[in-house]
């Protein structure tokens, strides 16, 4: 009875979808389209008349952070808490944009970084706006910086799975590279296409990159970039940016609009009902904690907003009603093994808000190993894969924290 209720709401919610359109605008004419994020809280930012905005209530209403120095050109949202912009110094706010310092800069000026962006521990990646100019990363909030790459090349773009960094350089050492130390040594993928521009990692373990030569198209690895597909769709079609929701929808902003594949890639609709027709190459993409879509044209430099959630359908998997932490597998492992997750609805109110959620990993001795989730997560089952190939063998601890509750499970690493 209840996969029948849950068809009928699908059909539904469809059934609403096509008879309105799917975005509204919501700011218009000077609106920054490389500029777009949300926090770790769900509050959505924009530049806007390079000022920097904030929503607290989906895009409804929006302020000004007259904290925020004027002029700023470029910003990211950290999944661990910090928002950092780059003027003529780059700097970091920790309570949501009312305040900011100034951090360490490796370069100066840094106005319109080509690479900003952070991984799920936190660390910051940045490049100069240059097409071969360095890029440096910070393990420490922006205190200090490492040189990351190679003199030679420039990463044009940089896609994260647990432990895993991918980075598709261009210049002398162009092509796909992957990392297991975040950066600082990178392995050559020779089976991947060359002269990729842009990478996203979907929940359910995909790589997605557009690139190519010598025509650009949107391929697709299941395997960590060893083999790759092509969707040939979208071939000569700009892609500009590429995100997905809590439900694993992915989106993509292009020179023709957006595009929605709800099957995990393997097919994709467009969806430009309520874009101007006249000026739909999207730029930027970000999806708020509620599940709204948000779009920048950059013809127009005008943001949109999705007309309704994109998440509202129940699941099976947003009806979980109690906290679970399973054992991870394989146990014993080497060098990497899954971890799964479960965390409730509230039922009692029939409300699923996101909550706080810690998973972190111990040695014996109780030493804090590795953060492997540290942020708001939906009610939902969730996987994630834990690599510790540069670690000893012995046994570890992994320990889930979400309010009040707190489950420990002890897993074997044996080389």
């Amino acid at each position: 009875m209840k996969t029948v209720i849950t068809i009928i709401l699908i059909l539904l919610f469809r059934f609403a979808l096509s008879a309105q359109n799917f975005w509204q605008e919501i700011h218009s004419n000077t609106v920054q389209p490389n500029s777009l994020d949300v926090s770790s809280t769900g509050d959505v930012f924009v530049i806007w008349d390079y000022s920097l905005l904030r929503s607290t209530n989906n895009g409804q209403t929006w302020d000004s952070l007259y904290e925020a120095p004027a002029g700023v050109s470029n910003f990211c949202a950290s999944p661990t808490g910090p928002i950092y912009l780059s003027w003529d110094s780059l700097r970091k706010s920790t309570d949501e944009g009312n305040s900011w310092t100034a951090i360490v800069s490796p370069f100066y000026p840094v106005v319109n970084l080509e690479l900003f962006t952070t991984n799920q521990l936190g660390y910051i990646f940045i490049r100069e706006p240059y097409y071969y100019g360095s890029t440096f990363r910070s393990t420490d909030e922006g205190n200090s910086w490492d040189l990351i790459g190679f003199d030679s090349s420039a990463i044009v773009d940089i896609a994260f799975r647990d432990e895993l960094t991918f980075g598709a350089f261009h210049g002398n050492d162009a092509g796909l590279y992957k990392s297991l130390d975040h950066g600082i040594n990178w392995e050559f993928i020779p089976t991947a296409p060359s002269n990729l521009s842009k990478m996203f990692s979907t929940k359910s373990g995909k790589l997605l990159a557009f690139g190519g030569y010598p025509s650009e198209n949107l391929y697709i690895s299941t395997d960590d970039g060893l083999t790759w597909s092509t969707i040939s769709e979208f071939n000569g079609i700009d892609i500009r940016d590429i995100e997905e929701n809590q439900i694993g929808q992915i989106f993509l902003a292009t020179l023709n609009g957006v595009y929605r594949s709800t099957d995990n890639g393997d097919s994709w609709e467009q969806i430009n009902s309520g874009l101007d027709t006249n000026h739909i190459w999207c730029q930027r993409l970000c999806v708020d904690s509620s599940g709204y879509v948000y779009v920048t044209s950059r013809t127009e430099q005008t943001l949109y907003r999705s007309v309704e959630s994109t998440t509202g359908v129940e699941t099976e998997q947003e009806t979980i009603q109690k906290f679970s932490l399973e054992q991870n597998y394989p146990n014993p492992f080497n060098p990497s093994t899954k971890i799964k997750f479960s965390i409730p609805s509230d039922i009692a109110n029939e409300v699923k808000q996101s909550q706080l959620v810690s998973l972190k990993v111990y040695d014996v001795l109780g030493n804090e190993i590795e953060i492997l989730v540290n942020e708001e997560k939906l009610a939902g089952s969730y996987e994630l894969t834990w690599y510790a190939g540069q670690l000893s063998s012995g046994i570890y601890f992994y320990q889930l924290k979400v309010g009040e509750f707190v489950q420990t499970k002890k897993m074997i690493l044996m080389k």
